[in-house]
This record gives C-alpha cells, structure tokens and sequence, in this order.
C-alpha cells in the first residue's frame, strides 16, 4: 500500500493539525491497551524534528467496540 509521506514538506514554523485514531480500551480512567497511542510516538518525533509552530492532535472517545459502553 502506497502510505502518504510528509518527510518533504516544509513544516517549519507551520501549525499542523493531526487526526488520530486514539479510541483505547479503558475503564475506570485506566488504558488497558496502548497500542494506539504508541503507534503514533514515531509520526510525532517525525514532527517534532522538523521544528513546527505546534501540533495539535485531535481524536474522539467513541464506544468500546467489546462492551458497547461509551468512554
């Protein structure tokens, strides 16, 4: 599969605006599963050494897909 690559871009001093899946399983204000979370640490070093203005993450807390409950 053909991945977008953002190493070419000039994101110096730019604001970047990153949407991120970040629904992780948790209750009771504990991640039982961080896999999500982790998997972006590399594309926010990436960003981060190209010495943007700021990132901002957006994501949403949807339902459980196990439990069907909300977070």
């Amino acid at each position: 599969m053909n991945q977008p690559s953002c190493t070419r871009w000039d994101l110096k001093n730019k604001r970047i605006l990153l949407r991120a899946d970040l629904d992780v399983t948790q209750s009771q204000q504990q991640i039982h599963n961080s896999f999500r979370l982790e998997s972006l640490l590399p594309t926010l070093a990436m960003l981060n050494s190209h010495k943007p203005r700021s990132v901002v993450i957006i994501g949403h807390a949807g339902l459980d897909p196990i439990t069907k409950q909300r977070y």
